[in-house]
């Protein structure tokens, strides 16, 4: 008799344990991750690579001369192009960064980067950086050679190839520079020409 009780207790037990299973509530699932906008204030650097581009003289090639040529034909091939990849690390000076956003046709932004070299020796440890979009690599060999910027070391001009500038780019007008702190947060973003006067505060 105390062993169908002890069975029929043990069942019933059994039972409750699996009506509270069935009656818990589900959890919910998972928030999904919040979308950060790069274009606030305070808000960290967007994975940032940057692709730049050097020219090497025309090279002469000598081929072979055709049957009704006398003398070997001289062929003058285009300028060779040299590419090399930055990443932030690679601007990690501890010191504000200054990233212009620009078009290497604009005659806005060929201005204030005019300005900029005039006025480099305010940028003495800040590095400056102009981006822009992988579109306009054909035109970007003529504006390092009429800007000079490669007389500049802490200037480096080349191609986004991060949706660097689709996430930061205000759409309001060219140029745009972003002025990040040493860690890397966005301090300040100007859209149109800039004064040099309000650069200079965040220069270092």
């Amino acid at each position: 008799m105390l062993r169908k009780i002890f069975t029929v207790a043990i069942l019933l037990s059994c039972g409750a344990t699996i009506a509270q299973k069935k009656d818990a509530p589900k959890s919910a699932p998972a928030a999904p991750a919040k979308k950060i906008d790069y274009k606030v204030p305070g808000s960290p650097m967007h994975n940032f690579r940057l692709v730049t581009i050097d020219t090497l003289p025309p090279v002469a090639v000598q081929k072979k001369h055709k049957k009704h040529h006398k003398k070997d034909v001289v062929d003058t091939t285009f300028k060779q192009q040299i590419t090399k990849e930055y990443t932030e690390k690679d601007f990690d000076n501890n010191a504000n960064l200054f990233v212009m956003i620009f078009n290497p046709t604009c005659g806005h932004c060929e201005e204030q980067t005019d300005h900029i070299e005039k006025s480099i020796g305010i940028f003495k440890k800040s590095k400056i950086v102009l981006i822009t979009n992988p579109v306009q690599m054909p035109y970007l060999s003529d504006f390092i050679k009429n800007h000079k910027v490669k007389n500049y070391p802490n200037i480096t001009v080349g191609v986004d190839s991060s949706e660097y500038t689709h996430e930061t780019y205000l759409y309001s007008a060219l140029p745009q520079i972003n002025i990040f702190d040493k860690n890397r947060k966005l301090i300040k973003a100007f859209a149109g020409e800039i004064a040099i006067d309000s650069l200079k505060q965040y220069a270092e």
